[in-house]
């Protein structure tokens, strides 16, 4: 079997986390690596400036393709059932290509009024003079360019993830992570400071892309030409047997749920659905976004730069847990999906929530590991920064329940419902704000801890209300036991010994009776977490 062949394979959601999540875990180890080094050699300040230029790119990059890069993790499925995922590909990559040169090339003219309006904003708010020098205006003009690669990045990576070609996918995105780290670690090294933090993070872009691109453009012509019955010889996911009612697993398919899929239509036709649906779920991705930096936005302009620094380091120290769920969270997403184009709705529901619960406990569990030992690890970084792990119970909190949060999303995105995504980010966004701006200011002054733990808390209580309220309105039946595990995350509010008491009890009740778990259940977790491991233990895991 060629390298292309092996990189184009596919195979059940255990197969697929034994490619992706290693190499997830490696990313994220780099990124913690990388983080931690770079506090060594860049200034609290500086730390401060980086952090609100990733805030700028990670919120608008999809905004440069109008949430293509959402709408392809749905949609590419879709077009290859039907047999016409060359064309769609085709006419997305050049829709793609030339709106992120566009709108990148109108930011990049209006940037002085975007700069003087993050300025102007921010005199309005601290008062005194607020001046923009020539090192703020280059950060500004890497930022902006950083945006439009990221938003092509995001677009090649969604179109993979569509096709589950996951060990394309890793090695695409390892490059992207070692390139990013070098570069990083040398320039700032050289000349420490966020712009060179910036520069690294534009060349690796340019560069994966190319690369990735090739990848993609070459895979996606092998399988138009050779079809995909070869590819999908085996199941979907050979780990779950059909499930004859939806009333044994505890869940209640809407009415909806169960209609033929529409009939195949011209590509040019679907697009106008495609564009539509991307931008919805990219208006409740941007908020989404901006909900895990509003808090950190808030700190930058209340205070400065340099307060802001630490808060940024420990946003990033707080979330690997968390990201590295979010891949398995993007392989459960395309197995479900394409189950569900295949009509069978009731097994794609029951993988969902059997799933999410295995998923949502070990999110959950590492999050406590982390957050009871963090008087011991936090040494690893300067001592400048240290202090910033008091706001892990906020960032924790934060960062548990927007994993658990991926339910709504994922069955909204089932349902062709977008919009309930920008819902449930603005509810939790609009507490957010409401609870940093109280507790930062008299008579709480609780000062930053009091944005860390506001992000927490609006994530859970405003995000988790638009999630009761839509399972109710969709008459989504989950069982007792899932419900429970959404309210867990409230856990990492409290002191550290209670948690690191409390929880091992909780665990122990969960995976050792019947209650969250049922016998099918934990027949296919066991097969699944079986196959897992030993596609694991492979000494190439991508063989």
């Amino acid at each position: 079997m060629s390298v292309l062949s092996r990189l184009l394979k596919t195979g059940s959601i255990a197969g697929s986390m034994s490619v992706y999540l290693p190499s997830m875990v490696l990313q994220k180890g780099l990124g913690l690596g990388r983080v931690i080094l770079l506090t060594w050699l860049v200034s609290k300040t500086e730390m401060g400036f980086w952090g609100l230029a990733v805030m700028a790119f990670t919120v608008a990059a999809p905004l440069v393709t109008l949430g293509a890069n959402h709408a392809l993790s749905r949609y590419v499925s879709v077009y290859e059932a039907r047999g016409q995922l060359l064309e769609f590909y085709r006419r997305v990559r050049t829709w793609v290509i030339w709106l992120a040169v566009v709108l990148t090339g109108l930011a990049l003219a209006l940037s002085p009024w975007l700069v003087r309006a993050l300025l102007v904003f921010k005199q309005a708010v601290r008062g005194g003079p607020v001046t923009l020098n020539p090192y703020q205006w280059y950060m500004a003009l890497v930022t902006i360019g950083t945006v439009g690669a990221m938003g092509l990045y995001l677009c090649m990576l969604s179109f993979a993830y569509g096709l589950r070609v996951y060990r394309l996918t890793s090695v695409v995105e390892i490059v992207y992570s070692v390139v990013f780290t070098a570069l990083a670690i040398v320039w700032a090294s050289a000349t420490p400071g966020a712009l060179s933090i910036l520069l690294a993070h534009l060349v690796s872009l340019g560069a994966t892309l190319a690369l990735g691109g090739v990848l993609l453009d070459i895979g996606v012509r092998r399988l138009a030409r050779n079809g995909t019955g070869e590819r999908e010889a085996a199941p979907l996911e050979d780990d779950v047997e059909p499930v004859a009612d939806a009333d044994d697993v505890g869940m209640a398919i809407p009415i909806h749920a169960t209609e033929p899929n529409p009939p195949a239509e011209p590509v040019a036709a679907g697009l106008k659905r495609f564009v539509r649906f991307g931008m919805m779920t990219m208006l409740g991705a941007m908020i989404w976004q901006a909900t895990g930096f509003v808090s950190y936005f808030m700190v930058y302009v209340w205070f400065d730069g340099r307060t802001a620094g630490p808060l940024a380091v420990f946003l990033r120290l707080s979330q690997p847990v968390a990201f590295i769920a979010g891949a398995a969270w993007a392989i459960l997403f395309t197995h479900v999906a394409r189950r569900w184009e295949d009509g069978d709705r009731d097994g794609a529901m029951f993988v969902l929530e059997t799933a999410y619960k295995a998923l949502s406990l070990a999110v959950m569990t590492f999050s406590v590991l982390l957050y009871v030992t963090a008087p011991w690890w936090r040494q690893i970084v300067d001592p400048a920064y240290r202090y910033g792990y008091l706001y892990l119970p906020g960032l924790l909190t934060f960062s548990v329940a927007v994993s658990n949060m991926t339910l709504l999303t994922i069955l909204a995105k089932l349902h062709e419902r977008p919009g309930i995504i920008a819902i449930a980010g603005l509810a939790a966004c609009s507490l957010n704000v409401l609870l940093a701006a109280m507790w930062m200011s008299p008579p709480y002054s609780w000062h930053v801890n009091g944005a860390a733990r506001a992000a927490g808390v609006g994530m859970y209580f405003g995000g988790g209300l638009v999630l009761l309220v839509y399972l109710l309105a969709a008459r989504v039946r989950l069982s007792d036991s899932t419900y429970f595990i959404l309210a867990t995350p409230v856990l990492l509010m409290l002191p550290a010994l209670w948690v690191g008491v409390a929880w091992p009890l909780i665990l122990a009740v969960c995976l050792l009776t019947g209650w969250v778990f049922d016998r099918h259940e934990r027949e296919v977790l066991g097969r699944s977490m079986h196959r897992l491991g030993a596609a694991m233990g492979r000494l190439v895991p991508w063989r």
